[in-house]
């Protein structure tokens, strides 16, 4: 579904993203794992448009997509729910859904997703009225993925999701991330809790200063010797 071919992405003459290659297919979760400053946000933020690629090709379900500003992309399919949430802290939470559906014309299956987002988070139904601002870090959260799928995505970008989060509330957060995956969106996923990320994955690639060092199997990530040295904290195989 989504194609990323020799990916270069610059800020100035710092290269961020060097000659980076992925693949995102239909109904997978496919996480993307790295330190700070490796790339990942970037990555996603050239997919989304946000960012324009200096180098390399984006296609989306058999499209080029890379240079295209963000509406076009996002009325193309794919929707991103950004690192720090990035809501709306002075619209309610039912004004913030409204915006993710900024693009779409049919009030009814507006209104079928609406109810949709409610089931997964039934919190923000709770809250509808209150203004974003005042939400939890994690409802704030759950608003930010919320948000995303009221576009309707036929893929979906999620950066950092379970950061600055309650252990409870991560556990709940990438339960639904299963659970959204499991209606058949796939996820190009973005998570500082590699161990986390592999779990719910179905593949994985790592990136290390803008570049794919290895991709894999997520369940043969977790067991690869030098993916659980540098992101999992195990010194030796044998412990694993």
């Amino acid at each position: 579904m989504l194609r990323i071919e020799e990916l270069e992405v610059s800020y100035g003459a710092i290269s961020a993203v060097k000659g980076l290659s992925l693949e995102l297919n239909q109904g997978e979760i496919v996480a993307l794992i790295g330190n700070n400053g490796a790339g990942k946000t970037s990555t996603l933020k050239a997919i989304s448009g946000m960012l324009k690629p200096s180098g390399g090709r984006v296609e989306f379900m058999g499209e080029k997509i890379s240079g295209l500003p963000p509406h076009k992309i996002a009325a193309r399919g794919i929707a991103l729910a950004p690192e720090g949430r990035g809501i709306f802290a002075g619209l309610s939470v039912l004004e913030n859904l409204e915006m993710g559906a900024f693009l779409r014309k049919n009030k009814e299956s507006i209104q079928k997703d609406l109810h949709k987002v409610y089931q997964l988070f039934p919190v923000l139904e709770e809250r509808k009225n209150q203004k974003g601002g005042t939400l939890s870090g994690g409802e704030q959260q759950m608003l930010a993925i919320g948000r995303a799928l009221m576009s309707d995505p036929k893929a979906l970008l999620l950066d950092e999701p379970s950061l600055g989060l309650a252990p409870q509330v991560v556990e709940s957060i990438f339960e639904t991330i299963k659970e959204i995956n499991q209606t058949g969106i796939p996820i190009l996923l973005i998570e500082q809790n590699v161990y986390l990320a592999l779990e719910v994955a179905n593949r994985g690639y790592v990136i290390e200063t803008g570049e794919i060092i290895l991709n894999d199997l997520a369940q043969n990530l977790l067991h690869n010797e030098m993916v659980q040295k540098a992101y999992l904290g195990i010194e030796d195989q044998a412990e694993a």
